[in-house]
């Protein structure tokens, strides 16, 4: 109990130092909440969401832009919009997963590579939506919420891009690297049998 304990703590920790790190990072911020949903059960990836939306907050603080005075006035937005994302890119790729024969490399590519596509899909769309409906903060144009949803579905589809080519090697790569710990995670935490993890480590050509 406690080494589980422990094990969660410190991935929890990690977790929040790479959104920490990958916010500096342009179109990749989300690469921690994707990894977290794709590496781990549904409760780390709800974690991993309400961490990038805090995280979030409390940088809106410390830049200025219009999208930061959108969360310094309305602090609970980068919270709500975010606080699904890795829910639901967990649930994509466990899906994705089941549907998917995980024979071949590509196949368990694919799962992860659909995860990281519609997680960074799903941020530019709850984000853009508060952005459109919320009133916008004190001294900027009423229409800036709308200004700022065309920047955002402009640039979107090269973080959409990057998150669907950049997540599967690397989760791929973790997952080889580290079996040990995502085994201890999958049984103590996910419930799943180590065999299965034993399983995703090996691959055929």
């Amino acid at each position: 109990m406690r080494r589980r304990y422990s094990l969660t703590v410190a991935i929890c920790a990690t977790i929040v130092a790479l959104i920490f790190i990958t916010f500096w990072i342009p179109f990749m911020f989300l690469l921690p909440i994707v990894v977290a949903a794709v590496c781990f059960d549904w409760k780390m990836s709800l974690f991993a969401g309400l961490a990038f939306g805090v995280v979030s907050m409390i940088m809106s603080f410390l830049f200025p832009g219009l999208v930061m005075a959108y969360f310094m006035r309305y602090p609970w937005l980068p919270i709500l919009a975010r606080l699904p994302l890795g829910l639901i890119a967990h649930f994509v790729y466990r899906f994705f997963k089941r549907v998917i024969p995980q024979k071949k490399l590509w196949q368990k590519v694919l799962p992860i590579a659909f995860a990281g596509l519609v997680g960074a899909v799903s941020n530019t769309v709850l984000v853009g939506l508060g952005l459109v409906f919320l009133p916008a903060p004190s001294g900027y144009p009423d229409s800036g919420g709308a200004i700022l949803t065309g920047i955002l579905l402009f640039y979107g589809p090269i973080e959409w891009a990057l998150m669907t080519v950049v997540l599967p090697p690397l989760a791929l790569a973790l997952k080889r690297a580290v079996p040990r710990v995502f085994d201890e995670v999958r049984v103590k935490i996910d419930g799943e049998e180590s065999a299965e993890v034993e399983e995703e480590g090996e691959f055929e050509s």
